[in-house]
């Protein structure tokens, strides 16, 4: 096999919209928001805090994951989308070119985290896989990097505003530090959880695979997925008690 067909994803394009595209939904349900927070603008600053730790979070794995060449497709900020913007409507597979131009970056209406969208190949990774833009042909190690990247920089922002803060959790009168230390910890230790689809599940299969070597079995896989999901969702909707009472008890 010749380099031009172990790189076959150097000739291959994707289209996406290019420029700003506008969601109906998204903007009927901010509009819905607006006269919410008009009512009551309590929650106006925690929001804002934590779509600002979202971005954070969700550059710092596109920032690991360009590291290790792989393409981007979407990083989103909340889900259903209000609004997207992509600069550049063609792109290339090709890892060496891809750049944020390439990647659709959206704003979404619901505060309740988001997401960095990387492209995966369903053909086997090559023997030289390092110029391989898809994530699933990536290793094990590259991969817990990508993957924990924004539990990192979360962590970082949370020791930064500590700092601002004289090294102290005591922030009575400054409601803006107070939230962005909250909200900066917070994502750390949920997105730590070994649910999917939170980061810590990723991650935890990563290192399986870098301790077994090997991935999972798919049936392995599938069920971890469903018992994640259930409780995720009974963790964070049905009973929150449990994660609220272990995130007081740090502050």
């Amino acid at each position: 096999m010749n380099d031009s067909d172990n790189e076959w994803w150097r000739y291959r394009q994707y289209s996406d919209n290019d420029g700003i595209e506008f969601n109906v939904i998204g903007l009927v349900l901010l509009g819905a928001g607006v006269v919410l927070l008009w009512q009551d603008s309590t929650y106006l600053m925690f929001i804002l805090c934590l779509a600002v730790n979202v971005l954070l979070h969700e550059c710092g794995h596109y920032a690991a994951g360009r590291v290790f060449k792989c393409v981007v497709r979407r990083v989103s900020v909340f889900f259903v989308p209000i609004a997207s913007y992509k600069n550049r409507a063609t792109s290339s597979y090709d890892p060496d070119t891809h750049t944020w131009r390439d990647t659709v970056w959206s704003l979404g209406v619901i505060p309740f985290g988001g997401y960095t969208s990387f492209e995966n190949a369903n053909t086997p990774a090559p023997d030289d896989w390092r110029h391989s833009p898809f994530l699933n042909h990536k290793p094990a190690w590259q991969r817990l990097i990508i993957n924990t990247a924004g539990i990192l920089v979360n962590l970082a922002t949370f020791v930064v505003c500590f700092a601002i803060n004289g090294f102290s959790l005591n922030v009575a009168g400054n409601p803006l530090l107070s939230t962005m230390l909250y909200l900066s910890l917070s994502l750390s230790i949920l997105n730590l959880l070994p649910l999917y689809p939170l980061d810590g599940s990723a991650a935890v299969t990563s290192i399986y695979e870098i301790i077994a070597g090997r991935k999972p079995s798919k049936a392995f896989m599938t069920c971890y997925m469903v018992v994640g999901v259930a409780l995720f969702i009974y963790l964070f909707w049905i009973n929150p008690t449990f994660l609220n009472k272990l995130i007081a008890s740090l502050f």
